[in-house]
């Protein structure tokens, strides 16, 4: 089972445990009030916007207008976020259509 604590100014608070243990669903505030910037699941602090912020370097990665330094600068971060989103399980249910993000999210899974 997967313990989500949210970490507001350096306090961890057990919140969205229970809605996660008990299988009920769950509003992005549930996880984060927009009070809070992080989370913290699986002992891995998550940032509010990884998972936009990665899609978003997918896209900035693909695109055939992107310099050679703006795509490596965006693999840079699909690399460096890719433990939050196989942390919060999006990997878990999803497979991307780009292998070389799909080969770096399997990687970060066996870590």
């Amino acid at each position: 089972m997967k313990k989500f604590l949210l970490s507001v100014a350096g306090v961890s608070l057990a919140a969205s445990a229970f809605a996660y243990a008990q299988k009920t669903a769950v509003r992005p505030e549930d996880v984060l009030s927009d009070s809070q910037n992080t989370t913290v699941v699986d002992g891995l602090t998550v940032r509010k916007g990884s998972v936009a912020a990665f899609l978003r370097n997918i896209e900035v990665l693909e695109d055939k207008q992107s310099s050679a330094e703006q795509s490596a600068a965006a693999l840079n971060i699909i690399k460096e976020l890719s433990p939050a989103i196989v942390a919060v399980g999006l990997h878990k249910h999803a497979e991307f259509k780009n292998k070389q993000v799909e080969a770096i999210l399997v990687e970060a899974e066996k870590k």
